[in-house]
């Protein structure tokens, strides 16, 4: 094998000493020969990486530098010579440094070339044409062979990876590459260069690049949400989620979570898609491997909940106007029982305003609201499960006002302006059972409205708006078991009659009154105040779907 090396090197020397037409087809063949010796074995990488007669190194060099002239009008081949020129070395480039580490050392010295022709096949124009997309793909193995496993290359190119300007970078044009295959290949890359190394994950984000990095990453992800299992598509969705995955185990949510934010915004499209991964990614660990000693994250979560929520309740409290006080009839709620209009100011005629004042951002905010406390959901499930085992009820309550315990964290943590996480949750729900109607078997379920709402009663809410009652209420619900302080504190900010206001059927709310009720169960067990309440509702009579009374 080393002689074959030898000759084949040499071979490679006697053609490249003047490029033209017949030269750059004997390279090419001579690069494919070589290319399935380096796959096959090894050994045959390091023979060929260490052969003293003649080195490949200064020949790869200068055929690198040729493919890169080429594209840039310079030198002697032709654009259509050098896309099979650039194939080739680039395919022999990545079978060299496959798992030595002494080849991917001297194969590092091509990487600017390699990044200047990335740069040139990500263009918008090259994209165009599929048939690029095996020299970008091949590209940017080759990149990836040079690095991985290798803690110093990887360093090094992380390092420059992460500070390039925008423009330049190629990381950012390949997730916005039309190929699935290439998106995957990109992912690979990011994945091998922070596995294992928090510091390089912290980079990812704050770096001058780094969050940039993210948004092309999260859009690309996004892109391929739906795709179908199986596809190529599927395949890449599945690398870019293991990256976001690795930044979850490092505790950098949070931080990415505040990088990607839009200055003026509540919530940006990408962090919205943050919280879908984040959501997906609680769903399936035990509580001790999503959050560990570190509260940093239920922080984070807490803080996006106000902040949502407070925009959701202004947005709303706009819209409804002096409306919100009559509604109050409606449901049986005490005058202290609801907070006022933002607005001391009779809105004349009184209801809902204009469809046109009503704020645009409310779905999106909304749903963001729904994946934040699906967040929330999982960790107190998870950490409930992860809890020793115990049947009895004191038990339960001990863990409950563990110091450690999540649910006693979100139960204590406050607003800005002192207003506990169960306070608020409650005053969403009663904003949101007056603003959004019910749907029951397809149909709005009317009840007493005040003027003017109709033209919003004849509509079903927008998607942003389904789930987010259910998701409240089982939420409560989840707070409640056990835990008499959080009892007290919805019973008395009138939390009780908006609770028993949701054990109803809703099409846009599946199982919402399941949750309500076992919600009001939690609010009632061992709590004898509570029960008073309940008790001291007496029915005075009933009506149907439409508003109507129908007997006593």
């Amino acid at each position: 094998m080393n002689v074959l090396a030898q000759s084949r090197i040499r071979a490679l020397s006697d053609f490249v000493t003047v490029l033209d037409h017949q030269s750059v087809l004997g390279i090419v063949n001579i690069l494919d020969e070589c290319s399935t010796l380096l796959a096959a074995d090894q050994s045959n990488r390091q023979i060929f990486g260490q052969a003293d007669d003649s080195s490949i190194w200064p020949t790869l060099r200068y055929l690198w530098v040729q493919t890169v002239d080429a594209y840039e009008g310079v030198g002697p081949v032709d654009e259509q010579q050098s896309a099979l020129l650039c194939l080739s070395v680039a395919r022999f480039t990545r079978n060299l440094s496959a798992g030595v580490p002494s080849n991917q050392e001297r194969a590092f010295d091509n990487e600017p070339a390699i990044r200047k022709l990335v740069h040139r096949y990500t263009s918008f124009s090259v994209m165009q044409d599929p048939k690029s997309f095996e020299i970008t793909r091949m590209l940017v193995q080759t990149l990836s062979n040079i690095v991985t496993t290798n803690e110093a290359l990887s360093q090094r190119l992380w390092s420059i990876y992460t500070q390039l300007p925008q423009k330049d970078s190629i990381l950012i044009r390949l997730c916005a590459s039309p190929d699935a295959k290439t998106v995957s290949t990109t992912f690979v890359l990011i994945l091998n260069l922070i596995h294992n190394s928090q510091e390089r994950a912290e980079m990812l984000i704050t770096s001058a690049t780094g969050p940039r990095i993210c948004i092309s990453l999260l859009d690309c992800i996004l892109s391929l949400f739906d795709a179908e299992e199986s596809t190529h598509h599927s395949q890449a969705f599945d690398v870019g989620y293991q990256i976001l995955v690795r930044l979850f185990k490092a505790g950098l949510v949070k931080k990415l979570y505040m990088r990607i934010a839009v200055v003026g915004e509540v919530i940006s499209p990408h962090q919205t898609t943050l919280l879908k991964l984040l959501d997906s990614y609680l769903q399936s660990l035990p509580y001790r491997e999503v959050v560990g000693e570190n509260d940093e994250l239920l922080q984070m979560l807490t803080s996006t909940f106000f902040s949502l929520s407070r925009h959701m309740k202004i947005a709303i409290k706009s819209t409804l106007g002096t409306a919100a006080a009559s509604e109050r009839v409606n449901l049986g709620l005490s005058e202290a029982s609801i907070s006022l209009p933002l607005s001391e100011t009779p809105m004349e005629p009184p209801g809902y305003r204009n469809p046109q004042e009503i704020d645009l951002l409310l779905p999106k905010v909304c749903e963001a609201l729904v994946l934040v406390v699906q967040c929330l959901t999982s960790i107190l499930l998870a950490a409930e499960l992860d809890a020793p085992a115990a049947d009895a009820p004191s038990t339960r309550a001990n863990r409950a006002s563990d110091l450690r315990s999540p649910r006693r964290y979100i139960s204590e943590v406050h607003t800005a302006d002192g207003q506990d996480f169960a306070e608020d949750l409650v005053e969403t729900l009663r904003l949101l059972d007056i603003f959004i109607p019910r749907i029951m078997l397809g149909k709005v379920a009317h009840r007493p409205a005040p003027p003017g709402s109709e033209a919003l009663q004849q509509e079903s809410p927008p998607l942003g708006l389904v789930y987010i009652k259910r998701d409240l209420v089982r939420l409560l619900g989840i707070l409640c078991a056990h835990n008499h302080p959080v009892q007290d504190r919805v019973r008395l900010c009138g939390g009780i009659p908006v609770i028993m206001n949701m054990c109803v059927i809703d099409d846009q709310n599946p199982y919402l009154r399941e949750h309500a009720i076992l919600a009001l169960n939690n609010l009632l067990q061992d709590n004898a105040e509570n029960q008073a309440v309940v008790n001291e509702m007496k029915p005075v009579g009933r009506w149907d779907a439409m508003g109507n009374r129908v007997g006593t």
